[in-house]
């Protein structure tokens, strides 16, 4: 099938070969980023690869050319609708070095015309060589080949398809472009283009069964709303991948307590949208794998002191420390094993001249006496702290820990402390008394530990101590607020911080910086929220 089969479209383009011709070389990658790959890195908002776009789905839209095979589909509203061009506006106005204090016509433009200023390879002139037929929307959509292969293609709305292709090609001559429906498809080769295009006319992913469904669980305008059927794109992973597990070594809170790629289930919806004093992005999960880590009462967070500058709570961190403390002990211990035989092997599976050497002990022996053999990382961290790893971690930190951040007191010593909920108060408090004084024997720490009803407190100093147990209304507090939204009752993750206090000491006089206020993270079950504050 050839091109004008495909996109007659547009009267204007030249012939290509269809599928069946040579496979065209593929985009470049590497330090010398074309303009085409500035522009389309700007529209999908820094690599979004999972939004979608919003509504029922009509012919004219981007979700049309997506194939029904796609498992990620990704697009962005340019015309800034509902709202969001004038809330956009004043959140970036905030930023004293912001593009949308110069410069003439829409935010749009004054944001595309400013990114694109100091493109190179080549240079592209938005002005010139994009405003005259970009339309109001781009999108990017992975989706499987009529092998299982994993493909990506890219759109970008046309206004006027012969200025758009040679724009377009004008950035990377061999792109591989195709015009359907209003936009100009892109993909590495001719082939792919066409083949993409070809696929969604047989049957798109407007058609399929969950997608605006899904999409639907999104309120409110949204810059960016987002869809991807994670159990498929597990599964193009896999494929992409052979036969590596890339979830083998998780901790099993992560992806619901999969351990391969096959048990990944269900799918994700997003939205990335801003008022005039933040910017957030919302996630839900749908008909996934149940998390291993059972929520937990948020109430520990929102209960730390009210001048509290930094606090994070989580679930079943206890569990978390063994999981990861497998991995790494499993890897010093296949480090050792290697030492201690003297032989390390050169050249991966991938080298064709892998070879064995032998490599003398860097340790000297005695006559008569073995040499020492050296304490591991986990060996100091056991003698440093007194405790067995990792099940006395586990069972000082329990179902729960939060931790808080309070600033900096008296001489300048920093205000931290950690709340956890250990299953046996009295046996937790015991190890953790016996944890403070061996780590006094080995560095100028004093620790102070207390409780605060069934929880157990660790923290800097005890006046410190003493006011985490009191306890307050952080929850409450403007800042907080603001930074968090409405926080479930229960979470598997939230964290907050202050910047307006913290960012200050690290941004060293960058005034764009000065700006944030405030950062706001939280997980429960089934949905994800990350806001952030500016003032």
């Amino acid at each position: 099938m050839t091109l004008e089969t495909i996109s007659n479209e547009d009267p204007g383009q030249r012939p290509v070969a269809g599928p069946s011709a040579p496979t065209e070389p593929q985009l470049r990658s590497g330090a010398r980023a074309t303009a085409l790959t500035t522009a389309v890195s700007l529209v999908l908002v820094g690599g979004v690869v999972t939004a979608a776009v919003r509504g029922t789905g009509h012919s004219s839209t981007a979700e049309t050319l997506a194939p029904a095979s796609a498992f990620a589909f990704a697009q962005v509203d340019l015309s800034l609708a509902d709202g969001q061009s004038s809330a956009l506006s004043s959140l970036l106005g905030r930023f004293p070095d912001s593009p949308t204090h110069k410069g003439k016509g829409s935010l749009r433009d004054r944001v595309l015309r400013a990114m694109l200023r100091d493109s190179s390879d080549p240079h592209v002139d938005y002005d010139k060589d994009v405003k005259p037929w970009l339309g109001d929307h781009a999108a990017v959509a992975a989706w499987l080949d009529s092998s299982g292969k994993p493909q990506v293609e890219f759109m970008l709305q046309s206004k006027n398809d012969g200025a758009a292709r040679a724009s377009l090609h004008r950035a990377n001559a061999k792109l591989g472009v195709a015009f359907s429906h209003g936009y100009a498809v892109m993909a590495a080769t001719q082939a792919l283009s066409d083949a993409a295009v070809a696929a969604a006319r047989k049957s798109s992913l407007s058609n399929t069964g969950h997608f605006h469904s899904d999409v639907s669980r999104l309120t409110g305008p949204q810059l960016i709303s987002g869809w991807v059927d994670v159990a498929a794109a597990a599964q193009a992973v896999r494929k992409a991948g052979g036969a590596a597990n890339p979830l083998g070594t998780l901790p099993p809170s992560l992806f619901g307590g999969a351990r391969t790629l096959d048990q990944v289930k269900g799918r994700a919806v997003f939205g990335v949208r801003a008022t005039k004093t933040y910017a957030e992005i919302v996630a839900q999960s749908i008909d996934s794998s149940s998390s291993a880590a059972g929520p937990v009462s948020s109430d520990m967070l929102k209960q730390l002191p009210d001048a509290t500058i930094g606090g994070a709570e989580i679930a079943s961190p206890g569990k978390i420390v063994r999981a990861g403390w497998g991995i790494v002990s499993g890897l010093f211990g296949m480090r050792e094993s290697a030492m201690a035989s003297g032989t390390v092997t050169l050249g991966g599976s991938g080298s064709s001249n892998g070879s064995s050497v032998t490599i003398n002990p860097t340790v000297p022996a005695i006559v008569g006496r073995p040499a020492p053999r050296p304490l591991s990382p986990i060996d100091q961290i056991e003698k440093a702290t007194g405790l067995r790893m990792p099940g006395d971690a586990e069972t000082l930190l329990g179902s729960a820990m939060v931790v808080a951040y309070g600033g900096l007191q008296g001489q300048g010593l920093p205000k931290v402390a950690v709340v956890t909920r250990p299953a046996n108060l009295a046996t937790a408090r015991a190890l953790a008394e016996h944890s403070r004084d061996v780590i006094a024997r080995n560095a100028p720490v004093q620790l102070s530990v207390g409780a605060r009803g069934s929880d157990l407190v660790l923290a800097s100093t005890d006046d410190y101590r003493r006011a985490v147990e009191t306890g307050g209304r952080l929850g409450t507090q403007p800042g907080f607020t603001e930074a968090m939204g409405d926080v479930p009752d229960r979470v598997t993750f939230a964290a907050y911080a202050n910047l307006a206090v913290i960012v200050p000491l690290l941004s060293h006089g960058q005034r764009d910086l000065d700006r944030l206020a405030g950062l706001g993270i939280w997980a429960s079950s089934d949905k994800f929220q990350l806001r952030v504050v500016v003032h």
